[in-house]
This record gives structure tokens, C-alpha cells and sequence, in this order.
């Protein structure tokens, strides 16, 4: 029989993981990234079970589904799903292709999400380590699989 995890457990293991990764970035910059990956995340896994309910009850309908899930609170572009995105985490440019994922969602849920991420660049000099710049994409991808 396995013990249950507490949320302190939790809550200490993605803390000391952030700390860990964080480096020399400032705290108050680097949660604005943790919290930005945690919602694409979050928005990606809601995404990905709506489509499979709809698939389950509609079957092979693909038009039908995709007008359903233009339906959701929340639209998310295919290109701009974090499970996408994922796949090409270790190919050059993880920072521009994940802002043009921020920007497309943006764009996709306008009305709710206007101006959201424009403080937010995964390619900004914010996150630079002088000298030699870190990967923070990769970083953010660790962070979120240990929590998974």
C-alpha cells in the first residue's frame, strides 16, 4: 500500500525545484514564467479532455467536435498546445515558438486574455545568465514534468 503525498510535500518539491533552477533570476521575474507555463499547462490538459469527452460521445465526427471545442472557455490553437510544444523542446528556439504560442492564445480568447502575456517573452533579456545564456524553456519543461 502506498502512502498518500501531501500537498506540503508538493508544494515543497516544486519550491525547492524552483529555487534550484532559478539561478541568479530574480523571483519576482521568474514565478511570472513558472505561472505562465502552469496555465498553458493547465489549458492544454482542460483542452485535451473536452476533446476527448466530445470524441467519446460524437465519435468519428471531426467537423461536429471542432465546433464544439470553438465552444470552450477557452480556445487553444493547436500550434500553441503545451503537449506541442513539448515535442520540440530540445530544437533551437524554444523561446520564440513558445511567445507565438502565448500570442496565438492570446489572439484566439481575445476578449478574455487581452494584454495577458505582453509582459511575458520567453526570449527576453531577463532571463539572460551573464555570461553564457541558460535555457530557460528546457527549465520550465523540467519543472513541469516533476510536477506531472
Amino acid at each position: 500500500m502506498t502512502s498518500q503525498i501531501k500537498q506540503d510535500e508538493i508544494n515543497n518539491a516544486v519550491w525547492e525545484a524552483c529555487d534550484t533552477f532559478r539561478g541568479t533570476v530574480d523571483g519576482a521575474i521568474y514565478k511570472d514564467y513558472v505561472l505562465t507555463m502552469l496555465f498553458l499547462k493547465y489549458i492544454s490538459d482542460v483542452w485535451q479532455d473536452h476533446y476527448d469527452n466530445y470524441k467519446t460521445e460524437y465519435g468519428d465526427e471531426p467537423e461536429l467536435i471542432s465546433e464544439m471545442m470553438k465552444n470552450e472557455r477557452f480556445v487553444l490553437p493547436e500550434s500553441a498546445n503545451f503537449y506541442t510544444l513539448y515535442k520540440h523542446r530540445h530544437e533551437a528556439g524554444n523561446g520564440e515558438r513558445i511567445d507565438k504560442a502565448l500570442h496565438a492564445i492570446e489572439e484566439a480568447n481575445i476578449s478574455k486574455l487581452r494584454d495577458v502575456f505582453q509582459d511575458i517573452s520567453f526570449n527576453a533579456n531577463k532571463l539572460v545568465k551573464k555570461p553564457p545564456r541558460m535555457n530557460y524553456c528546457v527549465i520550465y519543461w523540467k519543472i513541469l514534468l516533476k510536477m506531472i
